[in-house]
């Protein structure tokens, strides 16, 4: 079998008088959906560790599960009523049908997902993260489709994390599946999402410094650095932490517990309150502002609170 989407030869073979397989003949097989599941820590197509699986609307049965290529494209075959499409000939295309395709990680690396697609693709090759029926991916973020990182995936070194658990100021409860972008110096926007707890993880590379670090030590000494130069334990680099939010827009699709990954990435935003539920004036901010240390890891909270509370649509009434 070939890769994922494209075309290839399937060849069967028989056992020919005990002295091996005999090429009896070959059959062009077609894979009627094939994914790239990005990792936008490591900035790299994930591998293994996937369980990714399709049903059809509205049956949301049978569940077929993907089978992952040389490429590290996870492809299906035998989704209900794309036999046309797998094996082309005389017949007439199928008419498009919509499935739920879920994707979850066995390790714990990413958080779950679900989208929905209607197949046959108009188009040839892999799924698109800027699929026609609208962006299933952030669009600055990578050439596949982005897996937001677990909030206990463990930070590899030289990458921040902006950690944190989202609360909603209304109902004291989590606030699952918010949106949650920092942005640093520059208008650089890395983005992640809150897992059902509410708890979330922004990884991103550790920024460059501003100033360059002094010379090294040497014979002569180097001439002194003016302004000095500060220690690298004491830079610091301004964040800005943003939250999308609607609830609303949240319901499971089909079959699974996952909202359509295209609502997640279309949420509205929401405030952050600068002080916590029960304070005599609670205001909201449209963002939390803070710093990054070198250390590579803030905890992003409203003062007072262990939590970042939020309000979605803006300050409450």
């Amino acid at each position: 079998m070939n890769g994922a989407a494209s075309p290839g030869a399937v060849t069967t073979g028989r056992l020919d008088d005990g002295r091996g397989y005999q090429w009896v003949e070959d059959l062009e097989v077609f894979c009627p959906l094939g994914v790239r599941f990005w990792d936008p820590v490591s900035d790299r197509p994930i591998g293994e560790g996937l369980v990714v699986r399709a049903w059809p609307l509205p049956a949301t049965r049978p569940v077929t599960r993907a089978f992952r290529s040389r490429s590290g494209v996870y492809a299906f075959q035998g989704l209900p009523g794309l036999r046309p499409v797998e094996r082309p000939g005389p017949a007439s295309p199928p008419d498009r049908r919509k499935f739920v395709v879920e994707v979850v990680d066995r390790r714990r690396r990413f958080l779950p997902a679900a989208f929905e697609v209607g197949l046959p693709l108009p188009y040839r090759g892999v799924f698109l993260a800027q699929d026609p029926g609208g962006p299933a991916s952030p669009p600055d973020l990578a050439p596949g489709f982005v897996l937001f990182p677990s909030p206990v995936r463990s930070n590899p070194p030289g990458i921040a994390v902006v950690r944190g658990e989202l609360a909603d100021f209304g109902s004291g409860l989590p606030a699952p599946h918010a949106l949650v972008a920092v942005e640093l110096a520059g208008g650089v926007v890395h983005r992640s999402m809150a897992d059902r707890e509410g708890r979330f993880a922004v990884h991103f590379p550790l920024p460059p410094l501003k100033e360059a670090l002094p010379p090294l030590g040497g014979s002569p000494p180097p001439a002194p650095v003016s302004p000095p130069v500060p220690p690298v334990d004491d830079r610091t680099w301004e964040i800005t932490v943003r939250v999308q939010w609607q609830p609303a827009k949240l319901d499971p699709l089909p079959g699974t517990d996952q909202p359509e990954h295209r609502n997640v990435l279309a949420q509205t935003a929401a405030g952050v309150l600068a002080s916590p539920p029960g304070s005599p004036a609670p205001t909201v901010e449209p963002s939390w502002d803070g710093v990054l240390g070198y250390d590579g890891e803030v905890v992003v909270k409203t003062a007072g609170s262990s939590r970042l509370w939020i309000s979605p649509g803006g300050p409450p009434p």
